[in-house]
């Protein structure tokens, strides 16, 4: 019974209309995503220990974290399975003024972001260089290549948020579908992607630490939303927005939580923790500056969300307008049938108030220019007639 009950309720629930669907995925998950962010905050506040850069083992609120956040994902993501992709819209969701704010926020920001990453690979130059000698570092090989690898992963990343401005600053507005847009749409993925290999090789913050792992996850999720997204710009036959709208739901999660959990440790915790002792010797401080790139790549995290909430809520509110628009066409018929004589009727007023306008409303009154075209009109159908009697009477004749 508990079984046919659920195949049941599943197939009720798949064959609903979709903006039915959509709007329900969107609303819990915005309520999932706050949760979510909420038990990652308090658990970074109260139960991360700076000394080994992880959370303390036995607590209550990072397992219930993590755990709230491996649920909610796997919520997200069912909505591909229910979602039918063939009555979906296959264009960009960028209509609407919320839709066009986050692209241009957007599109600025990164640019803002690339500029200020310049300028720090300039000022760091004489390090940068300190680093690329051997005998800085002795026998330490593995921290000679790792710091060359930040150097060039730095660059690349500057490179990619100009690329990403200007992908931004196109899809703003409406989006037609370009191949030329499609190779921009790669930037964003890259921009994601180099963040990642900048939080993983982060050498002042320990491996596998929560906030690397959270980072990454979130922009891993952001590489994902723009690969959906790109297929928009290539042709119909590749849209899927099916995997479009679930992408955009897990980048929400994903991105909001990281974003909002690391950037509110960094700044609540930078000052508290300058001059303390803590990961193998070394000062916090040291520690926090570790942080503050990795919270770089947070608050690229927070501005992915932004962008990935405005395109969701003009899917859902495209949705929902398709259905109302087939509701009102679907009612307006529905009545024609049940009352065609109402439907007659309102015709035939319609064709009286036209004669009514034809005839004049005095006999003194001069027909006006309306007029006389429409006596004109009713009066061909009468010559008509009577030229078919004539032939008529030479033909019996």
């Amino acid at each position: 019974m508990n079984k046919e009950k659920n195949r049941s309720f599943f197939k009720e629930w798949k064959e609903k209309p979709e903006s039915v669907k959509a709007a329900t995925y969107f609303s819990t998950v915005a309520f999932q995503t706050l949760i979510c962010a909420l038990f990652f905050i308090l658990a970074f506040a109260f139960f991360f220990d700076t000394d080994c850069g992880y959370f303390r083992t036995g607590s209550l609120i990072p397992s219930v974290a993590w755990a709230s956040l491996f649920v909610f994902v796997l919520w997200a993501a069912s909505s591909v399975f229910f979602m039918k992709n063939e009555k979906l819209p296959d264009t960009v969701p960028a209509d609407g003024r919320i839709s066009f704010f986050a692209a241009e926020y957007l599109g600025f920001i990164c640019g803002f972001d690339g500029l200020y990453r310049i300028k720090q690979i300039i000022s760091e130059s004489s390090e940068y260089l300190t680093f690329f000698d051997k005998t800085y570092f002795g026998s330490d090989y593995a921290g000679y290549r790792l710091y060359r690898v930040s150097f060039i992963v730095d660059i690349a990343t500057a490179v990619f948020c100009f690329g990403t401005a200007a992908y931004f600053f196109c899809m703003s507005g409406k989006v037609k579908r370009s191949e030329a847009k499609a190779l921009l749409g790669l930037f964003p993925v890259l921009r994601a992607l180099s963040g990642i290999t900048q939080v993983y090789f982060e050498p002042k913050i320990p491996m596998n630490t929560p906030m690397k792992m959270l980072c990454e996850a979130a922009m891993m999720a952001s590489v994902l939303f723009f690969l959906a997204e790109i297929r928009f710009l290539l042709d119909e036959r590749y849209a899927r927005p099916g995997w479009y709208f679930t992408a955009g739901l897990v980048g929400c999660i994903a991105n909001f939580t990281s974003g909002a959990a690391l950037l509110v440790f960094y700044f609540a915790k930078s000052e508290a923790y300058s001059g303390q002792v803590g990961i193998s010797g070394n000062a916090v401080s040291e520690f926090v500056s570790g942080c503050g790139e990795i919270c770089l790549e947070a608050f690229f995290c927070i501005n992915i969300f932004l962008y990935i909430i405005a395109r969701l809520l003009c899917f859902v509110r495209r949705l929902v307008k398709g259905d109302l628009a087939e509701q009102t066409d679907a009612s307006d018929g529905s009545e024609c049938e049940q009352n065609p004589e109402n439907a007659c009727a309102a015709e035939g007023a319609e064709v009286s108030d036209v004669s009514e306008n034809c005839n004049p409303s005095s006999a003194d009154d001069a027909p006006a220019e309306g007029t006389e075209s429409c006596l004109q009109s009713q009066g061909e159908p009468d010559a008509e007639k009577t030229e078919q009697s004539g032939t008529g009477g030479e033909n019996e004749s």
